[in-house]
């Protein structure tokens, strides 16, 4: 199997064994519906077996997520910044 169906494989057995629950509230405004400010609680959990053609090795992950996030200026302009000289990742690894 090359790489990148061995990462593929990989991806698989993270997001069939991840288990997440997710709170958020939300305030909004009933004119325009445009969100101004949210509260974000997450739990995620990880518990799978990873796979390499020389190991195998436990994957074990916890994580515990709390935001506040106000959502302001979304009427005013913004540049956008000239990618005309980006690189793909792959030709500069």
């Amino acid at each position: 199997m090359d790489e990148s169906g061995q990462l593929e494989e990989v991806y698989e057995k993270i997001f069939t064994n991840l288990k997440a629950d997710m709170f958020y509230s939300m305030l909004i405004d009933k004119e325009t519906f445009v969100p101004s400010f949210m509260d974000l609680h997450t739990n995620m959990e990880i518990k799978t077996d990873i796979s390499t053609p020389d190991e195998t090795f436990p994957l074990d992950m916890s994580m515990q997520q709390i935001a506040s996030c106000e959502y302001y200026g979304l009427n005013e302009s913004f540049g956008i910044p000239d990618l005309s000289q980006a690189k793909d990742i792959l030709d500069i690894q």
